[in-house]
């Protein structure tokens, strides 16, 4: 089973994939563009309410995938 890539690689692939700019996804999004600037580049995290702001403007969501139980747990 292939790992599910996190959050935030989720975030950053759709920004590089977006079409729009940095700046024009930050603005879309009430962000700063330094820190989505600092984010997309790996070098900082991100807040929730930031990835939030970001999923939204990105149209992305949230979904809960529940996890297969293994022997053991």
């Amino acid at each position: 089973m292939a790992k599910r890539k996190s959050i935030e690689d989720q975030l950053r692939v759709a920004i590089k994939n977006d079409g729009r700019s940095i700046y024009a996804i930050a603005r879309d999004a009430e962000l700063g563009i330094g820190p989505t600037q600092r984010f997309a580049a790996s070098v900082h995290g991100i807040t929730m309410r930031n990835a939030v702001k970001l999923a939204a403007t990105l149209g992305l969501e949230l979904k809960l995938v529940r996890r297969r139980k293994t022997k053991g747990r």
